[in-house]
């Protein structure tokens, strides 16, 4: 690991702000794969993958997933991820 990769430093309000937009993002998709693969819907794995790809690309979570894309924090995340 990179010894510049070992700490990253963010506000509360941040660090708030980045656990409540991922916590957002992973309960949409389990709520989509949940409501996909309950069998009383009848739906195929291609109704849930074109689902998953519709919300992933509606333009809030674009908005939001660009926000951290070129957030500098988001970057250190990054690194530090592709270290482990």
């Amino acid at each position: 690991m990179n010894p510049k990769n070992k700490e990253i430093r963010l506000t509360g309000a941040e660090a708030l702000q980045i656990i409540a937009s991922l916590d957002q993002f992973v309960q949409s998709v389990d709520k989509i794969r949940a409501y996909h693969a309950d069998p009383r819907k009848n739906k195929t794995q291609e109704e849930q993958q074109k689902a998953l790809a519709t919300y992933i690309s509606e333009p809030e979570v674009t908005y939001n997933s660009a926000l951290a894309i070129n957030n500098p924090n988001t970057q250190k995340v990054k690194e530090l991820l592709a270290s482990i």
